[in-house]
């Protein structure tokens, strides 16, 4: 729990937008991988964005009246404290978003990998499925683009 201490609620701030900027880096981090086509990297990155949410967690947890304690007393801080938490919270909700667009992006492009893969082992089952219909021999092995 916050103790009732502006410093405590200016450091729990910074260390949340700390942690906001690392989950920022490695989620442009990924979209490369995934851009390039990395899987192996990108698993460990995904392994090093899950050790950051569980800091930020451990974090919220340690500091659960947070929220609570921000609305009851940020009118009753000093100016500069509370211009500062202000700008912390500001730009921690910036960094969040940006993170959560970056996730997106890098969720869109490998869903349209997977809907191309789907598309490429129908129409590769629809050829065999045609050739046994027909009785003709079956193609020869054919190898997915694994490029895209």
């Amino acid at each position: 729990m916050l103790a009732d201490n502006s410093h405590d609620i200016v450091t729990a701030l910074c260390t949340r937008r700390e942690y906001s900027k690392a989950l920022l880096h490695l989620a442009q981090e990924q979209q490369i991988l995934i851009e390039q086509d990395r899987l192996t990297d990108l698993i460990q990155v995904i392994a090093k964005k899950q050790r950051v949410i569980g800091l930020m967690d451990d974090l919220g947890q340690a500091h659960s009246g947070l929220g609570v304690w921000w609305r009851l007393t940020r009118d009753s801080l000093p100016t500069e404290t509370r211009s500062r938490c202000e700008a912390i919270i500001t730009e921690t909700e910036r960094l969040l978003a940006q993170t959560l667009a970056q996730e997106q992006s890098g969720t869109d492009v490998l869903s349209e990998r997977r809907n191309d893969t789907q598309r490429e082992l129908m129409e590769l089952g629809e050829v065999i499925q045609e050739r046994r219909t027909r009785g003709t021999r079956a193609p020869a092995p054919q190898l997915l683009d694994v490029s895209r």
